[in-house]
């Protein structure tokens, strides 16, 4: 269950990193647009991960449930 709690903050620090990329290059699109699109990615590569490891957590917490019944 730790994980699923931990890795709620990943995921809102994703959204949070994605939306500030977006302002920063929505200000001044030709000075940001590069490092606003690093940005962008590297926020959905962390919350692609973070997504990943709350499915694997689900699947796992499944299986044990399962074993305990």
């Amino acid at each position: 269950m730790q994980a699923l709690t931990m890795n709620t903050a990943a995921i809102e620090n994703a959204f949070e990193r994605f939306e500030a990329a977006a302002r920063k290059t929505a200000v001044a699109p030709l000075q940001n647009v590069q490092t606003g699109s690093v940005e962008a990615a590297a926020a959905r590569t962390q919350l692609s991960a973070s997504l990943t490891v709350t499915r694997t957590a689900d699947v796992m917490m499944g299986c044990l449930l399962d074993m305990k019944a």
